[in-house]
């Protein structure tokens, strides 16, 4: 059985926590992830602009584009699963253009995982870091 000492919160605060405009720039537009959608935030918290995402994609990096296309890498997860985040998940990346619509989607190649950030190059070619595990027998 656990202590009290191990307790853990299970609400956790949502939104800007602590503000201090003398420490932000004014000018500053945030990607900002919610569990159903991308959006484009001033530094007060009010969205300028939303697209609608599945609940279940997760870890997110999101970038926008000089079109105003938003580029987005993330896992998809099974979140009734007991072992979500054990488990392998399939990993993507997505082109939305500003209206939502899905322009096209890459699924990462089954063993790899994307890691950490994707670009968009200026010739439209997209590139990204992967990883996989390293065989045991490497390993040694």
């Amino acid at each position: 059985m656990a202590s009290p000492a191990d307790a853990r919160p299970t609400v956790y605060p949502t939104g800007t926590t602590i503000f201090n405009p003398e420490k932000a720039q004014s000018d500053v537009f945030i990607m900002a992830v919610h569990p159903d959608r991308v959006a484009i935030m001033d530094r007060n918290g009010n969205e300028y602009h939303t697209w609608k995402v599945p609940a279940n994609w997760q870890n997110l990096r999101a970038r926008l584009d000089k079109q105003g296309n938003l580029l987005l890498a993330g896992t998809v997860m099974d979140m009734s699963a007991a072992s979500a985040l054990t488990e392998e998940h399939p990993s993507y990346i997505v082109e939305f253009s500003w209206d939502g619509k899905e322009n096209w989607r890459h699924s990462v190649p089954k063993g790899l995982d994307w890691h950490n950030d994707v670009t968009k190059l200026k010739n439209g070619n997209i590139v990204y870091t992967a990883y996989t595990v390293i065989p045991e027998e490497y390993q040694k």
